[in-house]
């Protein structure tokens, strides 16, 4: 009988002590709440201000470099998007030609490279949303047996958030 009492009080003390919260046996629980944000850029646009320009040469002249840093012969594009909002450069990593006429034969392209731009390869949008870049690049020599003309060749600038 003594065990069947003890076995009886050891099974109500279980069932109390289930019934007890868990903070009264000494745990602690806390929670909080956190926010989930995003922020929508608007689009970017790219416009162009001003072409590229190498000048006028001549049979034989050497090649030419025009800097992205300075100068009135780079090329000029306006860009405007999300105020205060990093963007990224694309810029020919090849060549190009310029070409007149029919653009057939060598005498007739002129290859322009080395591609840069300011700012280089990544710009920031101003408080207002805007950024002014500059292209330049090198147009190769010119050969003794150039056809004489106007030449040219179109490139692509691209802007991405």
């Amino acid at each position: 009988m003594k065990t069947r009492k003890t076995l009886l009080k050891n099974i109500a003390l279980v069932l109390s002590l289930a019934m007890v919260p868990a903070s009264a046996l000494g745990s602690s629980t806390a929670s909080t709440n956190a926010n989930a944000t995003a922020v929508i850029a608007g689009s970017i646009t790219i416009t162009k201000t001003a072409d590229l320009q190498f000048g006028v040469a001549a049979p034989s002249d050497i090649a030419l470099t025009v800097p992205a840093g300075s100068g009135t012969a780079r090329a000029s594009f306006d860009v405007t998007g999300t105020a205060s909002t990093a963007y990224t450069i694309t810029i020919p990593a090849g060549s190009i030609n310029m070409i007149t006429g029919a653009g057939a034969t060598a005498d007739e392209q002129i290859v322009v490279n080395a591609f840069t731009s300011s700012p280089s390869g990544t710009g920031t949008l101003s408080a207002g949303g805007t950024d002014t870049l500059y292209v330049g690049a090198t147009r190769a020599a010119i050969r003794a047996t150039q056809t004489s003309g106007s030449y040219s060749g179109s490139f692509t600038v691209t802007v991405n958030y």
